[in-house]
């Protein structure tokens, strides 16, 4: 289970410090999905603490699930604004991925 909490951890780190970078490829999926620029960072910072929280024990099953929702929102988003599969593949991965830890975490 920690090698699982520890790849989706990393994944979501990076995916958020990018947001809050400001990534420019980021930044145009955000306006194809209609959403204000805030919310780019708002959605960085989430993925950043539900990253941390995974290593916090009465958190983990939480933020397990927090991300999970977070990427049904986000696939949800990238099939709204009609994008390929190579873009969705990976939030829809992420989703996967939290889903089982949280699965695993709750039985």
């Amino acid at each position: 289970m920690i090698v699982l909490e520890i790849i989706i951890s990393g994944a979501f780190l990076y995916a958020g410090v990018s947001k809050l970078w400001g990534a420019p490829s980021l930044a145009d999926q955000f306006d194809d999905f209609r959403l204000p620029r805030f919310m780019m960072y708002v959605i960085g910072s989430l993925e950043i603490i539900g990253s941390i929280g995974l290593f916090v024990e009465p958190l983990t099953l939480w933020a397990a699930v927090g991300l999970a929702a977070l990427m049904a929102l986000a696939v949800a988003s990238h099939i709204k604004a009609r994008h390929t599969f190579d873009k969705i593949a990976p939030s829809l991965s992420l989703m996967i991925l939290a889903t089982m830890l949280a699965a695993i975490i709750y039985r």
